[in-house]
């Protein structure tokens, strides 16, 4: 079996450890041969293809000439810009995989919101904005506080709560100018304003089969204090009750109906309002941040990145069984911007059981900042065990013996 695999990154990496379990060759697109050496999967593949994936005639051509040549049975996006091209490649080459509005629904979040309201899917009220937009009126369409962010961006890049028509119109201005292409690709450099959701949020892993939901899980997610949307954990599963994880997990499914994606591996964030659960997104890939990679592995004994191969064969595979174990990710923000001038951390921590992993991405001298996107993690630990609590206690014991001084 082949598959062709656009530009891995963060979140594709998995697919490469999949594919080497279950004997898939996996032929690379992308934009910069270097990528695959800041990645790592040049070894892992069987063939990478350098072309400008902006360039449709390009992108077809090379294709064109890769079927030629092998039997592909598939073409998947490896990071979420990719997921465009992914889908435009699978319609025009009948491809299994995404088609070309659901991988563009799945990217652009107005286009989903707009599916969202016609299939009565639970979301947000939101509205476009450019320089021609009445700042001055726009509660009329979107209360304050409201959020600003790209119509097609990721890791909570450019993202903002905005309190005013003032406030609007400045950040507006500011960050219409922040570039939030990504390796390569470029995108839809347009803004959104949308309502501002408030309640505890989560996330839904879902392998779905012609709109069937084969595997589910729900995951908590911890983010920064408003007005920012950093995420600084997770934690799988959520601590929740039975009815709420069966509404999140409805909902969710609803939400890739509604965008066309009925096969496949996706991950859904939402928020439970005081009226229930409503969509924020939902990504037409499998989660990042450690979710996928590590953190259902790690709980439930699940590898999404295989499961996604199996299912876009012709049989449907076993079912998964679930271990009933707990797994959790946790980010390092720096609580104020400066130099880091100190950092203890006792070598016992690396011995210990429940550690998973524990990477600290600055050194003494680095300059850090107050978290304003994911970019601006300061370090991760990861924890296993039985339950809620003995991750809950690991967290509390790490934290207590990490010492970085920040001046």
């Amino acid at each position: 079996m082949k598959i062709i695999l656009i530009e891995p990154s963060f979140f594709g990496m998995g697919y490469f450890t999949a594919a080497n379990k279950l004997n898939i060759e996996l032929i690379v697109l992308t934009n910069d041969l270097s990528n695959s050496d800041t990645f790592g999967y040049r070894e892992h593949c069987a063939e990478i293809c350098v072309v400008d994936l902006n360039d449709q005639d390009k992108v077809f051509y090379k294709v064109d000439c890769l079927l030629s040549r092998h039997n592909v049975s598939a073409v998947l996006p490896g990071s979420q810009l990719a997921t465009s091209i992914a889908g435009i490649i699978g319609e025009r080459f009948s491809l299994p995989g995404l088609n070309e509005q659901s991988a563009s629904l799945g990217v652009n979040k107005d286009f989903a919101r707009t599916a969202y309201q016609k299939n009565n899917v639970p979301s947000a009220k939101f509205t476009l904005i450019d320089e021609q937009t009445d700042m001055a009126n726009i509660a009329e369409k979107v209360p304050f506080p409201m959020v600003l962010k790209p119509v097609a961006s990721s890791s909570s890049k450019a993202v903002e709560m905005i309190d005013s028509s003032e406030q609007l119109q400045q950040r507006f201005d500011a960050l219409k100018e922040v570039d939030t292409s990504f390796m390569g690709f470029t995108n839809r450099q347009l803004f959104m304003v949308e309502e501002l959701l408030q309640g505890d949020e989560f996330s839904v892993e879902l392998a779905l089969k012609e709109g069937n939901a084969f595997y589910q899980s729900v995951t908590e997610k911890l983010k920064t204090e408003l007005p920012y949307f950093v995420e600084l954990g997770h934690i799988s599963p959520a601590v929740i009750d039975t009815k709420l994880s069966e509404s999140l997990i409805e909902v969710s499914i609803a939400a890739c109906v509604a965008l066309g994606l009925s096969t496949g591996v996706f991950h859904v964030e939402l928020i439970n309002t005081s009226s229930g659960p409503r969509i924020v997104e939902v990504n037409p890939r499998p989660a990042g941040d450690k979710i996928a990679s590590h953190l259902i592995p790690l709980s439930h004994n699940i590898d999404l990145y295989e499961l996604h191969f199996k299912m876009l064969g012709e049989k449907l595979p076993k079912k998964p069984v679930c271990d009933n174990k707990v797994a959790a990710v946790f980010f390092m923000t720096s609580g104020e911007s400066g130099k880091v001038s100190k950092i203890n951390i006792p070598n016992a921590l690396a011995e210990h059981r429940g550690i998973v992993e524990l990477e600290l991405y600055v050194r003494e001298g680095d300059e850090v900042y107050q978290p304003t996107s994911s970019a601006d993690r300061i370090g991760h630990f990861m924890v296993k065990g039985d339950s809620h609590q003995v991750v809950t206690d690991l967290k509390n014991m790490i934290e207590a013996q990490i010492e970085i001084v920040i001046e």
